[in-house]
């Protein structure tokens, strides 16, 4: 998983997620997207530091996943 959309919001965000646990559920998950309901503790980070990360609204870092479901 790369994308991300808060709630009440029409901007997607590239996530970097170190842990590489949201990229192992979205793989479980067999889906070509996937949805999930997710509370996540992040900060925002220079879009630069990734390579996709200027084609989005922003970039996070994700410090802690709090909760993550389908």
């Amino acid at each position: 998983m790369r994308k991300f959309r808060p709630d009440n919001e029409d901007k997607d965000y590239w996530v970097i997620d170190k842990s590489g646990y949201l990229q192992e559920r979205y793989n479980e998950s067999g889906a070509a997207e996937w949805s999930a309901d997710a509370e996540l503790e992040v900060r925002q980070t220079d879009s630069s530091a990734s390579e996709f990360g200027s084609e989005y609204a922003g970039t996070l870092q994700v410090l802690r996943i709090i909760s993550c479901g389908d």
